[in-house]
């Protein structure tokens, strides 16, 4: 059992730096896991992710609802 928390310095590649303040980090779309976070694992592996919030960005260019 592995947990990865938010301000882990192993979340870098696709993730934004961690914000102590609200104890969270954003992705920009294209985050990866560190491959050491499975490692000892065989067979199966289930990922668990806890989302605080969502959002979504208009596509450059796009006329405003």
């Amino acid at each position: 059992f592995v947990v990865l928390k938010a301000d882990d310095a192993r979340l870098a590649d696709g993730f934004h730096p961690y914000e102590a303040a609200s104890d969270l980090r954003w992705t920009d779309g294209r985050a990866t896991l560190p491959a050491e976070a499975f490692a000892g694992f065989t067979g199966s592996v289930e990922v668990a992710v806890h989302l605080a919030a969502t959002t979504q960005y208009p596509k450059e260019g796009a006329a405003a609802a």
